[in-house]
């Protein structure tokens, strides 16, 4: 490194007739200063200047990129060494230059951090405290195909004294380099191991460190460039050849507001070696007159480059008011906000050519002072029709309620505006399950949502109204983006899942027999309109199919259905689930083209008997369905054949969403965006399977909804009659689930790639402005994928 005279002053000595120089004497006293009185931080120093004299031999030596060796101590090997492949030292250069105080080879070089003559002398700080090893080091110098060895300690005089213990040739593997080491005692260990991390974070080449529990992480910034970062609570500071030096904002004159803003912020400025002078510990920056001025230009830059990003990253928020717009908006400023912490409001008002545009726009003010912006909720949304069942409710942070009615929310007889918060915890939610409170009050104490949109209904045979005007109002372009989900992917409580776990348990420890209840109860139950009791069976018109179920109940709403089959086994259901099993057989009698009017509900077998219905042509409604059923098989195998088409997606939340899905998510997203990308990867992967099977679920999935909604309900009807034929007593249904045989991630083994790629990360590269980026790991995703399938070597495009 080059070194600045801005010290040294030329003085005219007229007048002046006797002078002499300023010696300085060699003395233990000096030598201690040298080589440890310099170093406030001695562990820092014995990690950073042997470490800088490493990476500037790797320089030297023209393969920069090339990682030095630390090994830090550990109770197996409680040694310490730094060691380097670069251009190594002679016997003579040992002598002459590396034990020589003030004499350096680099100060005629500028890419290189050394220059002062005093860092390899830096181990002396930490070994002249330990007095087990006599304040020795040792120096290893390889070069020439020649290895020497040095014990560098304090001699009895206190003088630093190097004594060679070993010369012969040099090892195979390491024919030039220079290693640095000495033995650590067990009480520094943590603190060795500490001061590697907060050293070696800032070298531009990471070393390879050994016995490190966690692998060495560059420093990270929220707000990052090539020359500045912002984003860390050290405080500002300069980095310059792998050295972070602290910036002292009191010994620099002529600050302007942003740049006291910036280094208030803790700006980080990455400068080329030799910038600014440093001092001889290397531990802080020498303040001269220009320093300042040399500063100056990269603060400046650093302000354009920040007041450019924020100009580009805003341009479109008063053009874009939709949800999504303003929760782009809000990841544009994220950083920022994060970075700058208090500072950033400040910032913005004294850049005069940003500040105006967003200051005024008063969302954007509040987002600073850490409020979020907000979307207003279209009037339409609460409205009596189409979805008159359908009750929408307001649940705010903290847990408050209001009711939606013409665009306002009411509370108390008082209207407020009905704004939504943009940001990721608001969330649209449909009730698909019971204890639907429960489930929101969890998720918002574990901070998953925070402000929802609830749509309730006031039963299960209304969820798919709830998930269908949510549909309706996630999709209205003031709303777009908003994520929705269903209150069944919501967790329960434990207490409430230990509950029902335990009734669950306790009913099929039951005995399947519930005793008769002889009843006169006679009622005819239509495929529409409601429950008609019935005097006579003649009350029935004529229809060609005569059915009827048993309810062993005294009354309709309080009872367990029950009916027999070919095989004459008797089938019970709850009436809570007796409800689903009718309007299954409905559809599926549909599908099938059965004719199917209605069934008659009587009180008991002996009461079946007693009206002769078998005399009159009645039959069990599930023996009638079963023969119905087995004489439609080809029909029903062709269905339950689409059925297995479908992935196990959940059609109320963002299609093909990447972080639920893996890498169905991503190619449905390219699909459905259908971007020029997929096209590329359509022409790339024309051979995979695994790419072709994606795209074509891609498509199937893509469907109108109505479709979708169709096919659905015939599924959950057959698997529901299929439950109820086996002999399960409750019956399950969830919007989440399509009744596949096997699920999307089993026939496609998604499993692998989910644990080796970062789907979100692939996600996150394909909405930059470099996409293409994404392409490496996709096609990582679906080799894995044809290899799992197919267990032998995949196919990968050249």
């Amino acid at each position: 490194m080059l070194i600045s005279q801005n010290a040294v002053h030329n003085v005219k000595t007229q007048g002046m007739h006797i002078s002499h120089s300023f010696p300085i004497l060699s003395s233990p006293h000096m030598y201690n200063i040298l080589s440890s009185g310099l170093y406030s931080d001695k562990l820092g120093a014995v990690m950073r200047e042997p470490g800088c004299n490493a990476c500037d031999s790797h320089v030297m030596a023209g393969t920069p990129q090339l990682p030095i060796e630390v090994k830090l101590p550990t109770a197996l090997s409680p040694s310490f060494y730094i060691k380097d492949w670069g251009v190594g030292l002679t016997d003579e250069e040992v002598r002459q230059v590396y034990t020589s105080y003030g004499k350096s080879t680099k100060q005629a070089i500028t890419d290189v951090v050394g220059a002062f003559g005093l860092g390899s002398k830096a181990p002396f700080a930490y070994t002249a405290l330990n007095s087990e090893e006599a304040g020795g080091f040792t120096v290893v110098a390889v070069k020439n195909g020649i290895k020497n060895i040095y014990t560098c300690y304090f001699d009895e005089s206190g003088i630093p004294t190097a004594a060679q213990t070993y010369s012969g040739p040099a090892d195979e593997d390491w024919p030039h380099g220079v290693m640095v080491t000495f033995p650590v005692r067990p009480a520094d260990f943590v603190s060795f191991h500490q001061s590697a991390v907060n050293i070696f974070q800032w070298f531009p080449v990471q070393p390879r460190v050994l016995g490190l529990s966690l692998p060495l992480q560059p420093a990270q910034f929220s707000i990052s460039t090539d020359f500045f970062g912002l984003g860390r609570r050290e405080g500002a500071a300069v980095i310059m050849g792998g050295v972070r030096y602290p910036l002292d904002r009191t010994r620099i004159s002529g600050l302007t507001p942003q740049e006291t803003c910036l280094l208030d912020s803790g700006i980080h400025l990455f400068l080329p070696i030799g910038t600014v002078m440093m001092t001889p510990s290397r531990e802080a920056l020498q303040y001269f007159s220009d320093t300042a001025q040399k500063l100056r230009p990269y603060f400046n830059a650093a302000i354009v480059w920040i007041m450019q990003d924020i100009r580009n990253a805003t341009a479109e928020f008063g053009q874009n008011q939709t949800w999504r717009g303003k929760r782009e908006f809000i990841n544009a400023l994220k950083g920022y906000n994060t970075a700058m912490a208090n500072t950033f409001e400040a910032f913005l008002k004294v850049s005069v050519d940003v500040a105006p545009a967003l200051l005024t726009t008063a969302e954007c003010t509040g987002l600073l002072r850490d409020r979020i912006p907000t979307v207003p909720v279209p009037s339409w949304v609460g409205a009596s029709t189409p979805y008159s069942i359908v009750r929408v409710i307001a649940s705010t942070k903290g847990g408050s309620c209001m009711s939606i009615k013409d665009g306002k929310f009411i509370k108390n007889k008082k209207e407020y505006d009905a704004l939504l918060s943009a940001n990721t915890q608001t969330h649209i939610v449909f009730s698909n399950s019971d204890h639907i409170d429960a489930r929101i009050a969890l998720a918002r104490n574990a901070g998953l949502i925070e402000n929802i949109l609830l749509l309730k209904v006031p039963s299960k045979r209304h969820w798919a109204e709830a998930e269908s005007y949510a549909q309706k109002i996630a999709m209205c372009p003031e709303l777009r983006g908003i994520p929705m989900l269903g209150t069944a992917e919501l967790s329960l409580p434990d207490a409430i899942r230990q509950r029902k776990e335990a009734q669950k348990a306790s009913r099929t420890n039951k005995s399947t027999t519930i005793r008769t209840r002889l009843s006169s109860l006679l009622m005819y139950l239509p495929i529409s309109g409601r429950i008609v009791e019935l005097k006579e069976l003649s009350d029935i018109q004529e229809s060609p199919t005569k059915l009827y179920v048993v309810s062993r109940s005294t009354s309709i709403e309080r009872g367990v259905f029950v009916n027999k089959g070919e095989d004459n086994r008797t089938y019970s259901v709850p009436l809570n689930a007796f409800t689903e099993v009718w309007a299954s057989v409905q559809r599926i009698a549909h599908y099938l083209s059965l004719p199917l009017d209605g069934v008659v509900v009587v009180g008991s077998e002996r009461e079946a008997k007693r009206l002769q219905l078998s005399d009159g042509g009645f039959q069990p409604l599930l023996a009638w369905l079963e023969t119905n059923l087995e004489q439609h098989r080809l029909q029903l195998a062709q269905l339950d054949k689409n059925r297995s088409c479908f992935p196990a997606i959940n059609f109320g939340a963002p299609l093909f969403a990447p972080a639920a899905y893996g890498v169905l998510g991503i190619v449905g997203w390219l699909s459905v965006h259908n971007t020029a990308y997929f096209e590329e990867l359509k022409e790339r992967f024309a051979l995979s399977a695994s790419f072709t099977e994606l795209t074509q679920i891609c498509i199937k999935c893509s469907e109108p909804a109505q479709v979708l909604q169709q096919n659905r309900e015939l599924f959950s009807a057959l698997e529901t009659l299929n439950r109820v034929i086996q002999g399960e007593f409750t019956c399950y249904t969830s919007s989440r689930v399509m009744y596949s045989e096997l699920s999307m991630r089993a026939k496609l083994a998604l499993v692998p790639t989910w644990h080796l790629l970062n789907i979100p990360e692939i996600y996150k590269v394909l909405q930059s402005p470099h996409p293409h980026l994404a392409y490496p790991l996709i096609e990582t995703a679906l080799a894995i994928l044809d290899l799992h399938r197919t267990g032998s070597a995949p196919l990968v495009p050249s």
